[in-house]
């Protein structure tokens, strides 16, 4: 999240960071995402953290 700078987005100040923390954890082995490594679950949110 950003403090509005100038028109253009020059000057514009960092207010928030977020932190998000994922994985493939949720639905293990779903048809629609057979991916070649051991992550072939849904991807799943988590931590959100707000710096």
């Amino acid at each position: 999240m950003y403090l509005r700078g100038n028109a253009y987005g020059y000057d514009a100040v960092p207010i928030k960071t977020a932190h998000l923390e994922y994985d493939y954890s949720l639905c293990k082995n779903v048809l629609n995402n057979l991916s070649a490594g051991s992550d072939n679950g849904k991807l799943a949110l988590k931590r959100c953290i707000l710096l």
